[in-house]
């Protein structure tokens, strides 16, 4: 199935998406794969965060997350690179 996405050109990608993003509890582990495989086919991806009965703080730390490599200094400890998201946007 990978040549066929690959061949329809996807430059990004959503996840969760719809109305199921805030049903969704999204974990490390399935961050991590979702953004892999947006990387293999060439995409930005995209990350929604789950604001439905979660504090605003829960949502600063996904951002936190997508944008602190792992072993470095968290974004208020200092300078950091990206882990895997080029930019990350909370509302």
């Amino acid at each position: 199935m990978m040549p066929y996405v690959e061949e329809a050109g996807f430059t990004f990608l959503r996840f969760p998406g719809g109305n199921w993003g805030d049903e969704y509890l999204l974990t490390e582990a399935r961050f991590d794969e979702f953004v892999a495989l947006a990387r293999d086919m060439n995409s930005e991806p995209m990350v929604n965060v789950k604001l439905y009965k979660v504090s605003p703080e829960r949502a600063a730390k996904w951002v936190e997350y997508a944008n602190v490599t792992p072993n470095t200094a968290s974004s208020t400890g200092g300078s950091a690179t990206s882990r895997v998201c080029t930019r990350a946007i909370a509302a």
